[in-house]
């Protein structure tokens, strides 16, 4: 007789097979299995949550881009000290990978543990295509991605205006091509200095950019130097080298002299901090600028005579109280004595009665105070020293919007004067 198998016992003896078959190949039959959900994943820009990200928000500052470009950003702040490691997480529980000191990248979700994603982010004008490749150790968590970026720092100091500039970029996932996507993003000029903003790393108080407006190696400060040797009340620039106070003083108000006969003055129409997206900014004047106009508001001015200081060897700081700025010097090479300057009297004409000022005339003569810019110097030192009385406390206990901004320390730091451009 012949015997015949029922349907449900070939269901059954199929199902008695494939058990074996997972016991005894475990792996090969997993593998395969992921191979065919992976095939059938089509990852889109909508569940990826893909974006492009700017720091700060929307926004390209040229000035922050040229002035550390040389330094790393846990020197410089702009991010917490989180490592280097690709799965460092910032406070905010975004994954950071790649530059540190990135201002451009993309931030995107994982789909899955392991991820491969590849990125070409480019944008003619500002920087040639670059691209990054990773892998997102974890699904289902927030990325942000940096990649090394080739500025063109010629381009973005010729700024003068603010301008709209487009950011495009293209995206593969595990082997998936998405669809190129883009923004368009406000690009400052190179004037406005970015002093506070925020980014998904938190808070930045990047105090050191004011120093990238002081270029001590300017062509014109030469010429300056020049005319102040011409004016007889020094005869050279030797910084500290006589160890003599009174020789750095001297050297002070020789270049306050010359800029007073070129009629620089206080330009009382301030350039407001202005704010938008995720950042905070004031427009500054460089040398030249200001030399052109023949006029400076109080950063301008700090600026101005900080540069020239520090080519003939002086160290100078600047003071920055909230709503204002004025110069600090130091008369020693150790730093040991320091002596402030309220650079808004540029320019002011003298009083009825001659100023006086029992230091200024014993250190510098009687000779020199007959100069028609002594009156308005030793207003600038007094107010200098004033100021800074007034606002002592706060300006060495850290309270919040005042700081002692060390161009030396800037220096250091890897912070570079941002180059002249005719």
């Amino acid at each position: 007789m012949r015997s015949y198998i029922t349907v449900h016992q070939q269901k059954n003896l199929v199902y008695i097979l494939l058990m074996f078959a997972i016991l005894l190949f475990p792996q090969s039959l997993l593998g395969q299995l992921s191979w065919f959900l992976d095939r059938n994943e089509k990852p889109s820009i909508e569940n990826l949550k893909a974006s492009i990200i700017v720091r700060p928000e929307g926004e390209i500052f040229p000035s922050f881009i040229i002035a550390h470009a040389t330094t790393g950003a846990t020197e410089t702040g702009i991010v917490p000290d989180v490592g280097v490691a690709s799965d460092s997480e910032i406070a905010s529980g975004i994954h950071f990978m790649g530059d540190l000191a990135g201002m451009v990248g993309i931030k995107l979700t994982s789909p899955k543990e392991k991820s491969q994603v590849k990125f070409l982010l480019s944008s003619p004008e500002l920087f040639p295509e670059c691209s990054f490749d990773a892998v997102l150790p974890l699904a289902g968590r927030e990325y942000a991605i940096f990649p090394k970026i080739l500025w063109n720092f010629d381009f973005l100091r010729g700024i003068k205006q603010i301008k709209p500039v487009h950011i495009s970029c293209e995206l593969t996932i595990n082997g998936e091509i998405l669809p190129k996507f883009s923004t368009t993003i406000k690009l400052r000029t190179i004037n406005d200095c970015l002093f506070y903003f925020e980014d998904v790393f938190g808070s930045h108080y990047p105090w050191w950019m004011y120093a990238a407006y002081i270029n001590e190696n300017h062509p014109e400060v030469d010429q300056i130097l020049k005319d102040a040797l011409d004016s007889k009340i020094v005869p050279q620039f030797d910084g500290y080298q006589s160890e003599d106070p009174a020789d750095v003083y001297k050297q002070v108000f020789a270049t306050w002299n010359v800029l007073h006969k070129r009629g620089i003055k206080y330009s009382s129409v301030e350039n407001p901090a202005s704010r938008t997206g995720g950042g905070q900014s004031q427009y500054v004047r460089f040398l030249d600028e200001s030399l052109k106009l023949s006029q400076a508001n109080c950063v301008d001015g700090c600026v101005l005579l900080a540069s020239i200081l520090r080519r003939v060897g002086i160290d100078a700081f600047l003071v920055m109280l909230p709503d204002h700025m004025f110069l600090g010097i130091y008369l020693d090479k150790e730093h040991m004595t320091k002596r402030f300057i309220e650079t808004t009297e540029l320019g002011s004409p003298s009083g009825e009665e001659p100023e006086t000022d029992l230091e200024l005339e014993r250190l510098l003569g009687e000779k020199i105070s007959r100069n028609p810019s002594w009156d308005s110097f030793v207003r600038a030192i007094r107010a200098g020293r004033e100021k800074f009385g007034e606002n002592r406390q706060n300006l060495e206990t850290d309270v919040q919007d005042y700081f002692i901004i060390d161009i030396d320390r800037a220096r250091e730091k890897g912070i570079i004067p941002i180059s002249f451009q005719k």
